[in-house]
């Protein structure tokens, strides 16, 4: 019921400022309900204090939409939107692979989807010391070869612009460009201080960490320092299933996750489950008593079906995102596509692989 006003008067006398405005708040809407024609947008107008909602003391400013390090070993992120909604998402790192020459620079990185990036380093190699077991190497541009929307199988692209990795010292007649180093060693503080961050953060919440050992620790400033070359400098108008760009960050997530947490088990949606009490639920990878033939009759139907259902994403693309001109609306136009188009048919494809497993295991 309503509170008389000679009782909240008192107690408003003895409540501190923010408690009175929540205490008033709360005496408004019950008022308006009383009145029994109050509609929603009355009752939120009072509900919801405007503003900005001071954060704690002890609080971290983090925009929207920066990757986390979350302790099951994948990334996640929010866009939020207004107080009653936000949008969630989250990324599991696949498995890459990186190839290195004998000075320790990484010349390959291959993931996603067989995608690769090769770095194109020059036959005159300029190499900065910045420590006696650390050099900077110049390179002069990247290969990219990964599938693209067109459907019409990989494509190939080099990119010309000059940057740096990092290698072990090799001896070799050095270029003592004090500026150079300085500027090299200060993009590789920063880095190794964002992954110190997320090894104390991680520590905090009881999780141990494995040591980074000095050369994975060269590896994750490597393709830290290509990620910011490469978003500045691979920008195009090729339909990437992957840019450039996002291939690198998701190459740096697995780096930093394979360090910190070490390799996590994968998981399959298992169709048997609890098959008395009903559940289903995933389950961790183990060996199967399915028939290796049959094991790959279901394989590659799975992978024709997913080939469909890349040509059916293609389409929505096409059709729908190639006319959006800004970057920004044209990445949540491929999102959007993605979310509607290409996991509807790949939950599709999930669902008749597991019908032909569960067939073969019953056989």
């Amino acid at each position: 019921g309503l509170i008389p006003e000679w009782v909240k008067e008192k107690i408003m006398e003895k409540l501190p400022e923010e408690a009175r405005e929540v205490f008033e708040a709360e005496d408004r809407i019950r008022r308006l309900l009383a009145e029994g024609y109050t509609d929603y947008e009355e009752i939120e107008n009072v509900a919801i204090r405007a503003g900005v909602v001071p954060p704690p003391e002890d609080s971290q400013n983090i925009p929207p939409g920066r990757w986390s390090l979350h302790p099951g070993g994948f990334f996640i992120r929010y866009f939020p939107d207004g107080y009653s909604r936000m949008v969630v998402e989250t990324f599991f790192p696949e498995e890459f692979k990186f190839l290195r020459d004998d000075k320790g620079r990484i010349i390959s990185i291959k993931g996603f989807k067989n995608c690769e990036l090769r770095i194109l380093y020059p036959q005159t190699q300029k190499i900065v010391p910045l420590s006696s077991n650390l050099k900077a190497h110049a390179f002069e541009g990247i290969s990219y070869r990964c599938l693209s929307f067109s459907g019409e199988g990989p494509l190939t692209k080099e990119y010309r612009f000059t940057g740096w990795t990092l290698g072990r010292s090799s001896g070799e007649t050095s270029d003592p460009s004090s500026g150079e180093a300085e500027k090299i060693a200060k993009i590789y503080r920063k880095i190794k201080s964002e992954v110190e961050g997320l090894e104390k953060g991680l520590r905090k919440l009881g999780i141990t960490t494995a040591v980074i050992e000095e050369d994975r620790m060269r590896d994750i400033s490597t393709v830290g320092m290509l990620v910011l070359n490469v978003e500045e400098t691979a920008k195009g108008t090729e339909d990437w299933v992957l840019s450039p760009a996002d291939f690198l960050t998701q190459a740096w997530m697995y780096l930093v996750t394979e360090c910190l947490l070490g390799k996590r088990q994968k998981y399959i949606f298992d169709p048997v489950g609890d098959p008395v009490g009903g559940n289903t639920a995933e389950q961790p990878l183990s060996p199967s008593p399915i028939d290796d033939m049959d094991r790959k009759v279901c394989s590659s139907n799975h992978k024709g079906c997913l080939r469909k259902a890349l040509n059916e994403y293609s389409k929505c693309t096409t059709t729908n995102c190639m006319l959006a001109k800004d970057p920004y609306f044209r990445k949540r136009c491929y999102d959007l596509c993605d979310r509607k188009v290409l996991d509807k048919l790949k939950a599709q494809c999930d669902k008749e692989y597991r019908e032909c497993m569960q067939a073969a295991l019953e056989e």
